[in-house]
């Protein structure tokens, strides 16, 4: 191979498997899913080239829970305030507490999808391909409280999913996970490249493949693996498992309680990669997205009460929460007590 070809080398070929720890899917499937998404992410980005928000200026609030999706919990907790009450448990005080603050204080983090190595459009995953899958993911939102998932269009139903499969994806935990392995995964791959091993030895260069890109050619290996979380968001396999699963909606009474909402929204019985998973997404705190492949799940979930599916889903999204678990209902304060409470 030509030495000018590795100028226009994408990540593509074999790589180890690393498991898969805390992220719901089998040993070796994460990475296996991060390496095919890695060829086309650059490519994908680079055909997205505005990402300065309505005031000018690059935003370095990266919302991992859209701020639509957090609205629903927003109440008047206080005069003439419309506040997010967000609750967690306090280490040193070793009781339940809560802040409250407005939506945009809530669920993001500065600079988690920041492009370091560039000079320009750094925060584009952010103010573009986010954005982009928020803004039609809400739609869809709206489409589905008002029809029902059998009214959505097909664009509206693919829509919805990519919103779903982003709430995993842009996790903090996630994208650190790309940060640091997947930096060192893809430079890896590049040096253990044999016909770029044979270009090097031939224009005799001896430093590594993966210090020449970075030092001579400016690549930043820690920005390609933040890319790749754009093909695993729209990853085929998963997305159309998702999308032809079973879809129902379940609508509370002001009798049956309320969905609480955790700061990590999506809940799964299994891993992204399973037939068998059973998915759930609080849309308000009167209704709540199901999903799943298995019928028998679903006869379950129909068959249930509603004080039940309430307990179930509250218990999941409080326990899988991070920080914050968000409630309009003051009464799930000793409910919460308990399972934000550490174990022994």
């Amino acid at each position: 191979m030509p030495l000018a070809a590795f100028f226009f080398w994408e990540p593509g070929g074999g790589c180890g498997r690393i498991t898969a720890g805390g992220l719901g899917t089998s040993a070796c499937s994460w990475w296996a899913m991060v390496w095919e998404a890695s060829s086309d992410a650059v490519k994908v980005t680079e055909s997205r080239m505005t990402n300065r928000n309505r005031h000018g200026h690059e935003p370095r609030k990266h919302h991992y829970v859209p701020e639509f999706m957090l609205r629903p919990w927003a109440k008047r907790w206080r005069p003439n305030q419309i506040l997010l009450r967000g609750y967690y448990w306090d280490m040193h005080a070793r009781r339940l507490r809560y802040r409250e603050n407005g939506i945009g204080a809530f669920c993001y983090r500065l600079d988690l999808l920041t492009l370091k190595g560039r000079a320009q459009n750094r925060a584009i995953l952010e103010s573009r391909f986010f954005q982009s899958i928020d803004e039609k993911g809400s739609a869809a939102v709206v489409a589905m409280a008002g029809r029902g998932p059998e009214g959505l269009s097909a664009d509206e139903r693919c829509d919805f999913a990519r919103l779903v499969l982003s709430l995993e994806w842009r996790r903090p935990a996630t994208i650190d996970r790309l940060r640091q392995e997947g930096r060192a995964q893809l430079m890896a791959g590049l040096d253990n490249d044999p016909e770029i091993l044979e270009a090097f030895r031939a224009q005799d260069i001896a430093v590594p493949p993966s210090e020449y890109a970075e030092g001579t050619l400016g690549w930043s290996f820690e920005d390609r693996a933040v890319l790749i979380v754009q093909g695993l968001v729209d990853s085929k396999e998963v997305g159309e498992r998702l999308i032809n699963a079973n879809w129902y909606l379940k609508r509370l009474r002001r009798e049956h309680g309320s969905f609480v909402l955790g700061d990590r929204p999506l809940v799964r019985t299994h891993g992204l990669d399973n037939e068998a998973a059973t998915w759930f997404v609080p849309l308000s705190p009167k209704l709540g997205f199901f999903a799943t492949q298995h019928l028998g799940a679903l006869k379950l979930i129909k068959r249930a009460s509603a004080r039940t599916i309430v307990a179930k889903a509250n218990w999941s999204s409080a326990q899988q929460s991070e920080r914050y678990v968000f409630s309009t209902d003051q009464s799930c304060e000793a409910l919460l007590s308990k399972l934000l409470k550490p174990g022994p």
